[in-house]
């Protein structure tokens, strides 16, 4: 499972993405540590340098990359920052 606009690098096991959005995504959770979807979006929206094709809406944020990401075992469901009363409401 691949999200669209991904360039991928095969490294025998493990594959590394190396552009499009499930890396623009790793960088802000990296940066930003545990937030939840309305963050993640908030941010790219904000942000000027996503392009509006990578991220055409919200639902695709959540069904093609983050849960993409989440099969990969790349990112896992947590408690995020901005929502604290939530066990599991964060990236």
């Amino acid at each position: 499972m691949q999200a669209a606009g991904a360039e991928l690098v095969d490294l025998g096991v493990k594959r590394m993405v190396r552009s499009g959005p499930q890396l623009y995504v790793s960088k802000l959770i990296n940066k930003n540590g545990r937030v939840s979807t309305a963050k993640i979006w908030d941010e790219i929206n904000r942000d000027g340098t996503s392009d509006r094709e990578m991220f055409p809406s919200k639902t695709y944020l959540k069904e093609k990359v983050l849960a993409v990401m989440e099969k990969q075992g790349k990112i896992s469901r947590t408690r995020a920052i901005d929502m604290p009363k939530y066990k599991r409401g964060g990236w």
